[in-house]
């Protein structure tokens, strides 16, 4: 339980994607009614790793402040982070592709739309969706 709770997103964190007409988030239709118009993602808690190494040592449990939802942005409600070999070896620095530290590991989850920028068209507030392309973060 430690190990997943060190590795992956909480239930419950909040990423803004860029979303222009090359994003891809895998969108399902809206499961339950959601609504929420706003310009600054809510404030959410997430793993970092500031240098490689053994994911119990080089991991650590930060607050993230929210941030402002810009007109091209999407903020998704991470609900679910499995932890994948992938994370591990990637805070370890062994896996082939990796983010520069600080980054946030984590390659796959299911998300459900917060807000949405002006310009975002196809996605709304309530919507599922699977990030990707894999290592968002």
């Amino acid at each position: 339980m430690l190990l997943l709770q060190s590795l992956c997103l909480k239930p419950s964190s909040f990423i803004l994607f860029n979303f222009n007409s090359n994003s891809r988030l895998l969108h399902f239709s809206t499961l339950r009614p959601f609504s929420s118009s706003a310009t600054v993602s809510p404030p959410s808690k997430t793993i970092i790793y500031s240098t490689h190494g053994e994911p119990d040592a080089v991991t650590k449990l930060v607050e993230v402040p929210g941030v402002e939802v810009k007109e091209n942005e999407v903020c998704v409600k991470m609900l679910a982070a499995p932890i994948n070999p992938s994370d591990i070896n990637r805070i370890q620095g062994v896996y082939p592709v990796r983010p520069q530290p600080p980054a946030v590991s984590g390659c796959e989850g299911v998300g459900q739309v917060y807000s949405v920028g002006q310009a975002v068209t196809t996605l709304s507030p309530g919507d599922w969706v699977i990030p990707y392309p894999p290592s968002f973060g």
